[in-house]
């Protein structure tokens, strides 16, 4: 379903597989969204998406973390987010306020904020193939300086992130 909110309403994708940091380091990979410092709209996120591409080698979890409000964002890296962040309605377009990127260096250490998935690990050879979804629906807002990104906690993993979200104005 589409909708014209004001700004649009927007996803990204890794545009390959890309290893998740694991929580509690500043060295980050795998899929984060920052707001332009200084936009005059919120992120209002709807959908968070993981989706490992390998077997995991422990028991371990998936979240969200967030980033407070800076006044100048880390250097982003969209190496493994090639496509950008694109509009909902694909025509092409991406958005100017949103910037993801598949790695960068993380003012702090990630802030857990929620759940993604639990990773269960029975054996190297006996997994079934998974992934995550977790449908926000506009309970995460990300004002302008401010981040969202996928996170490892406990154990490495390698996979897929998606988000998406809407841009309201202020």
């Amino acid at each position: 379903m589409f909708n014209n909110e004001a700004g649009g309403k927007f996803f990204v994708c890794n545009s390959a597989a890309q290893a998740l940091s694991l929580t509690g380091t500043t060295t980050y990979t795998g899929l984060v969204l920052y707001n332009k410092v200084g936009s005059q709209f919120n992120l209002v996120l709807k959908q968070a998406i993981f989706s490992p591409t390998i077997a995991e080698t422990g028991v371990g979890a998936v979240a969200l973390f967030s980033q407070d409000i800076a006044t100048t964002l880390p250097s982003l890296t969209a190496t493994n987010v090639a496509n950008g962040a694109l509009k909902q309605l694909l025509d092409g377009k991406q958005s100017d306020i949103a910037l993801p990127a598949s790695s960068c260096t993380l003012a702090a250490n990630p802030k857990l904020i929620r759940p993604i998935m639990g990773i269960p690990w029975v054996t190297a050879t006996a997994q079934a193939a998974w992934n995550a979804s977790d449908n926000i629906d506009g309970q995460i807002v990300i004002p302008p300086g401010a981040g969202v990104g996928i996170v490892a906690v406990t154990t490495a993993i390698t996979g897929i992130g998606y988000f998406s979200w809407s841009e309201v104005a202020i």
